[in-house]
């Protein structure tokens, strides 16, 4: 491979890194215990519902790339709250959470 490619392969290799770290903390915080607790059926369950939170992005996003999704105005921190953590641009459960970015229990 090339110098570009390398560095372009270990740039998306430390990113992943972070957001696996990042994800399997909230997760903790979240659901509580260690995950080689959790049951076989609750594993599955999850893993259900993150595919199908997959699947919704993607179709959603598909959408708004062809224009047929009205994009809503960009609302702040300050205007909004973590349904999560009930509180304005800070979330005790991910202290770097950008909620209006990252936070997909997020509302207006």
């Amino acid at each position: 491979m090339t110098p570009e490619q390398e560095r372009h392969l270990q740039g998306i290799k430390d990113e992943f890194v972070r957001l696996v770290d990042e994800k399997y903390r909230r997760g903790s915080a979240e659901h509580g215990g260690t995950l080689m607790e959790k049951s076989g059926a609750w594993l599955l369950d999850e893993a259900i519902s993150e595919a199908l939170d997959i699947v919704v992005y993607l179709l959603t996003k598909r959408k708004l790339l062809e224009g047929n999704v009205a994009l809503e105005p960009r609302v702040t921190a300050a205007q909004s709250l973590c349904i999560r953590c009930s509180r304005a641009g800070e979330c005790p459960i991910y202290p770097t959470c950008d909620p209006v970015l990252e936070c997909k229990e997020f509302v207006a």
